[in-house]
């Protein structure tokens, strides 16, 4: 729990602010067994549908940008698996 004084922006007033976590601290996913990397290497840009297309590109992009720290869901994963051509 975190205490705290503000002051109201508009009227001035003092306020006292407590926060809760109702959940705690968000905890981080566990590491995904297949380098996404290598993953969106595998992929033949070619032969893809206009949807895939652009999802390859997109998580390309972002892969450059956060590298293993990426978040990827297990449905992203399914579907870049299944476009890479790995049995999963």
């Amino acid at each position: 729990m975190a205490d705290g004084i503000v002051s109201c922006p508009k009227c001035g007033s003092q306020l006292q602010v407590k926060l809760q976590f109702a959940s705690g601290p968000k905890s981080t996913p566990p590491p995904t067994e297949t380098d996404i990397g290598e993953l969106l290497e595998a992929i033949d840009d070619i032969n893809l549908d206009d949807a895939s297309f652009e999802f390859v590109k997109k998580m390309r992009g972002k892969h450059a940008q956060y590298k293993d720290k990426l978040f990827v869901t297990e449905k992203q994963m399914a579907w870049l698996k299944k476009l890479a051509g790995v049995e999963f």
